[in-house]
């Protein structure tokens, strides 16, 4: 298959969701001479190959929410699209890692807070129980895996924390819980564009 053809197939089977996102995952993970551009990149500034890994992960769930998101549309080469995305976020984790940023950096702002007004902060704190129900949704294993890898732990901390053999194993827990995430999530749009609007999206 020619590559902007199988660009066009893979943007049309996120953007339609179910059965056909989840082939589309599994088409962007075997896809090795993208991986291996993206953890040659990580790994030639200071990354490690976890790092590598997880920037790759996180890569792809960018990539699904941005085509969901009418941010990408099929435009040029969807493995460079993805390389790009990978880009910076390496470049945003690195910086964050030199200012050796905590926890706490993860919640929103109060000044933030401040400025919104009670309507917007009664809707979003209803998302939220909302984005809390889809997780629990997924069971226990499936939200401990993905709160913890949202505060930044890394795969090893996860699989020691939960019990996995292995980083390998933690990370192929999160792959699979995220493609249960993102197909419940077709069900909730008015969810999956607030949680668009609270990641950053890198683009």
């Amino acid at each position: 298959m020619k590559q902007e053809d199988r660009n066009g197939v893979l943007w049309t089977d996120i953007a339609s969701g179910g059965s056909r996102l989840r082939a589309a995952i599994e088409s962007l993970y075997r896809d090795k001479g993208c991986r291996a551009k993206i953890v040659s990149f990580v790994r030639s500034r200071n990354g490690s190959l976890e790092d590598a890994e997880d920037v790759f992960q996180e890569g792809i769930r960018l990539l699904i929410l941005n085509v969901r998101a009418g941010k990408y549309k099929g435009e040029g080469s969807l493995a460079a699209y993805l390389f790009g995305v990978c880009k910076r976020l390496w470049y945003k984790r690195f910086q964050k890692m030199m200012r050796d940023a905590s926890l706490e950096n993860t919640a929103f702002p109060e000044a933030e807070s401040r400025q919104k007004n009670p309507e917007e902060l009664l809707l979003q704190a209803e998302q939220v129980q909302a984005i809390e129900a889809l997780l629990a949704s997924l069971g226990t294993s499936c939200r401990r895996v993905l709160e913890m890898w949202q505060l930044s732990f890394s795969m090893r901390e996860i699989a020691r924390e939960l019990g996995y053999k292995n980083e390998a194993v933690a990370r192929k827990k999160k792959r699979l819980c995220m493609v249960k995430l993102l197909e419940k999530l077709d069900e909730e749009p008015e969810l999956l564009n607030f949680l668009k609007q609270q990641l950053e999206l890198y683009t």
